[in-house]
């Protein structure tokens, strides 16, 4: 299992959770899950990501168990790079 800290430099809106959940639902033989506040969701469930309610400046923590657990914390950190960049255009 890997554990890895992000820190969304956006808010994220509906069209943002919903390619997050894209993203997470490519990696179908992986567990993901996403703590705020003491709360977790799976990242393949867009209304569990809904509740999250993922604010600019919020830590987040990424729990990723599987095979390609690497390759899914490479993608979502992309994902959230990716978010604050298309924010400054």
């Amino acid at each position: 299992m890997i554990q890895h800290s992000i820190t969304p430099e956006t808010d994220l809106v509906a069209r943002d959770l919903a390619l997050l959940v894209q993203i997470a639902n490519n990696y179908v033989g992986n567990s993901i899950t996403i703590h705020k506040d003491g709360h977790q969701v799976n990242a393949k469930s867009i209304l569990g990501m809904f509740a999250l309610k993922i604010e600019k400046g919020q830590c987040l923590m990424l729990s990723v168990d599987g095979r390609e657990s690497n390759q899914v914390v490479t993608a979502i950190e992309k994902f959230f790079s990716n978010l604050k960049y298309s924010e400054t255009m």
